[in-house]
């Protein structure tokens, strides 16, 4: 991870998706995976309510597939609190894209969420990618 430590000023929350949409573990599968196609993703956060908007988990395309279909049941039949991966690997926005990265490799994740619960979200490829944009320009 050479290069970013060398981005030292970068932070959690010059990357993150602010306000991704969420689910609650009452949200058939059906509507997640909806939901995963519409926004591009393979990743829902999952919260008690959508007033109080506390995380309980995560549900990814991937848990829907292990949980459901992998096991001979029907995910018609079934909802996000029934798949849903708890708990989740969390950050604050005010984390370090290094200590972020570092905490992704111990969990061995690829997707994070800040604290407070559900506020944003990223992924390796918005830090990829800030940090290639940031090397262009340090070219020119």
């Amino acid at each position: 991870m050479p290069i970013i430590s060398k981005e030292k000023g970068l932070q959690v929350k010059d990357v993150m998706t602010k306000n991704p949409i969420c689910c609650t573990p009452e949200t058939n599968l059906r509507e997640v995976a909806q939901l995963m196609m519409e926004r591009d993703c393979g990743e829902i956060p999952v919260v008690d309510s959508e007033k109080t908007m506390n995380l309980v988990g995560v549900i990814t395309d991937r848990d829907i597939t292990c949980r459901t279909v992998a096991l001979g049941k029907n995910p018609l039949e079934m909802t996000a609190g029934e798949c849903l991966s708890s708990p989740s690997v969390n950050v604050t926005p005010e984390t370090s894209l290094e200590e972020c990265c570092k905490t992704m490799e111990s969990y061995g994740v690829f997707r994070w969420w800040t604290k407070p619960a559900a506020v944003a979200a990223s992924s390796l490829k918005p830090i990829l990618q800030e940090m290639l944009q940031r090397k262009k320009q340090a070219r020119w």
